[in-house]
C-alpha cells in the first residue's frame, strides 16, 4: 500500500526467512496491519515463485515462532529441474505493474476469468467476478463513500503526504505517475489520485453531464479477491494469492489496478460483504483489463530490505 514495501527478508544457508518492516505501517489506514501482511504475502510469493523458477524447491511455514515479526520461514533444497509454470509466472514479474493510466473499450473474456479464479483459489483465496449490474453499482456507491471519508480525515491526509513524492525516490508515491490517474478516462469508480487535483473531485463517482463521449468508457472487469477468514495468517494467504492472480493476469496481456478504499475502512468493507452476499472475508478490490503498459513503480535496492 502507497508502495511502502514493509518486508525485510533474512537469506540464510539453506533457509530465507521473511520479517516485517513495522516501521512502514500505516497506522491511520491500517491499523490493524492487516495490508502490510498482505502486502508481504504478495513479496513472499514472488519470491517463492522465483525460486522455483530457477530450480528450487521450496516449503514455506507462516509465522514459524512466537514473533510477530517473523512471518514466513522457506527452506530451499536444490534441484536440477525448473517447474515451467513457475518459469512463466516469474517471467510476468517483470511485466506486471500497477495500471494508472485509462483502461481499453473492450472487456475481459470469460476464459481469462476463470484462469484468474483459478489463480487465486490456487494459494488457498476467492476470487468473486461482478457481473451484476447492481452488484457493480453498490461497489461504486461504497468506493465513492470511502473515498470522501478518507480524505475529509486530516490524519489520512498527513499520513499520504509522508509518502507522496515529487522528486525521485525508492518507494512512496511519484505525482508524475499519479498523474496519469485523472488523464482522459471516464470511470464509474473513484480512483484513489494520492491528493492530486483534490479540490475538483466530485462526490459522485459518475462523469458529470456531458462528460460522456469525450473519451472513451472503461471496460475492466471487477473483481474481489478474499479469505475465508480475517486474522494474519489469512492477510498471508491473501497476499499470496493477490500475487498469483497479478501474474496470471500479466501472462494473459491484462492489466491490474486496485481499489483500496472501500477495503481500507471497517465500515464499507462490512458493508462490501453483506451487501454482495460474500461468503469470507474481502481483502482486495481489482480492476483488471486491457491498458497500455504502465511504468514500473519505484523499489528499494536489494542492499535495505536483505540480509
Amino acid at each position: 500500500m502507497h508502495n511502502t514495501q514493509p518486508w525485510l527478508f533474512h537469506a540464510g544457508t539453506d533457509q530465507i526467512d521473511l520479517f516485517a518492516d513495522f516501521s512502514r505501517q500505516l497506522d491511520v489506514t491500517d491499523p490493524t496491519g492487516r495490508q502490510l501482511h498482505v502486502s508481504c504475502g504478495a513479496a513472499l510469493h514472488h519470491l517463492v515463485v522465483s525460486l522455483r523458477a530457477t530450480g528450487w524447491l521450496t516449503e514455506v511455514t507462516l509465522f514459524p515462532d512466537a514473533s510477530s515479526r517473523h512471518l514466513a520461514a522457506i527452506s530451499v533444497t536444490a534441484t536440477d529441474e525448473a517447474d515451467p509454470e513457475q518459469e512463466a509466472l516469474a517471467a510476468a514479474i517483470f511485466a506486471r505493474h500497477s495500471q494508472r493510466e485509462p483502461f481499453a473499450e473492450h472487456g475481459v473474456h470469460d476464459e481469462s476469468l476463470t484462469d484468474l479464479r483459478a489463480a487465486a483459489e490456487a494459494e488457498g483465496g476467492w476470487l468473486a467476478i461482478l457481473r451484476r449490474r447492481g452488484d457493480q453499482i453498490t461497489l461504486a456507491v461504497l468506493q465513492a463513500q470511502a473515498d470522501q471519508a478518507e480524505i475529509q480525515s486530516p490524519a489520512y491526509c498527513a499520513e499520504l503526504a509522508k509518502w507522496r513524492h515529487t522528486q525521485p525516490a525508492v518507494d512512496g508515491i511519484s505525482l508524475d505517475a499519479v498523474s496519469k490517474i485523472r488523464t482522459g478516462r471516464h470511470s464509474e469508480v473513484v480512483i484513489r489520485d494520492y491528493g492530486i487535483g483534490q479540490e475538483q473531485r466530485r462526490i459522485s463517482p459518475y462523469p458529470a453531464p456531458g462528460d460522456a463521449g469525450r473519451v472513451p468508457d472503461e471496460r475492466p472487469a471487477l473483481l474481489i479477491l478474499g479469505t475465508e477468514s480475517d486474522s494474519p495468517q489469512q492477510w498471508m494467504s491473501a497476499g499470496m494469492a493477490l500475487s498469483r492472480v497479478l501474474l496470471k493476469a500479466t501472462m494473459l496481456g491484462l492489466r491490474a489496478s486496485m481499489l483500496g478504499q472501500v477495503i481500507d475502512l471497517p465500515g464499507t468493507r462490512s458493508q462490501l460483504r453483506r451487501l454482495l452476499h460474500l461468503t469470507g472475508e474481502p481483502q482486495m478490490v481489482l480492476r483488471v483489463g486491457y491498458g497500455p503498459a504502465a511504468q514500473p513503480s519505484s523499489r528499494r535496492p536489494v542492499a535495505d530490505v536483505l540480509v
